[in-house]
C-alpha cells in the first residue's frame, strides 16, 4: 500500500457525549454501539432492570441537528433476569430495525429484533439455539445484521455451529 491513500482525510471533531438517561459507571454503557444515518443504539449490558443485576439494556439516540442527540427509546429485556447481559451486542440495520443479544440466559443465550412501529421499538421475535444448548454457549455473543432491500428479508450473523430455533 506503499503511496496509497486508505481513506479520505477528514478533519475530525467531537460533536456530542451521549449518556443514557439512568447510566451509572458500572453499567457498561456504550460497550457496544451500532450507527445507521442518524440513529445510534448503545448497548449497557450490566444495567440493573428490575432489581435483575446486570441485566442489560439499550439506548436509541437520533441526532436532531447542530451536534445535539436525544435519547428517543430505552429497550430492556423481554424478561429480565439477573446476569443475562441484554445489550452485549447490537447490529442497527436500518433506523426501524434493531437485533440484541442476550448472550447469558440458562438456555444458552437469545438475540432479539425490535421493530420501529409508531415512534417506538417492539419485540417482533427471538432467536435462540439448539434446545440442548446450556449457559455456556453465550449465543449471540458477537452479531452482525443487514437487510436486502428488494425482498425485504433480514440476514443475521451469529457466529455459532448450532442451527437456530425461533421462540
Amino acid at each position: 500500500f506503499m503511496g496509497a491513500e486508505l481513506a479520505p482525510e477528514r478533519d475530525w471533531a467531537h460533536e456530542a457525549t451521549l449518556t443514557g438517561s439512568d447510566t451509572d459507571a458500572s453499567d457498561r454503557f456504550g460497550s457496544s454501539v451500532s450507527l445507521y444515518g442518524d440513529v445510534i443504539v448503545a448497548g449497557s449490558p450490566l444495567d440493573d432492570v428490575d432489581g435483575a443485576q446486570n441485566s442489560g439494556s439499550v439506548y436509541v439516540f437520533y441526532d436532531e441537528g447542530v451536534g445535539a442527540w436525544g435519547e428517543v427509546d430505552h429497550l430492556r429485556p423481554p424478561v429480565p433476569s439477573a446476569d443475562v447481559n441484554f445489550g452485549s451486542s447490537v447490529a442497527l440495520v436500518d433506523v426501524g430495525l434493531i437485533f440484541v443479544s442476550e448472550p447469558w440466559t440458562a438456555d444458552g443465550g437469545q438475540v432479539h429484533e425490535y421493530a420501529l412501529r409508531d415512534g417506538s421499538f417492539y419485540l417482533v421475535s427471538s432467536f435462540r439455539p439448539h434446545a440442548s444448548a446450556d449457559r455456556t454457549w453465550r449465543f449471540g455473543e458477537s452479531i452482525a445484521a443487514t437487510i436486502n432491500f428488494w425482498t425485504d428479508d433480514r440476514i443475521v450473523e451469529i457466529p455459532h455451529r448450532q442451527p437456530l430455533v425461533s421462540v
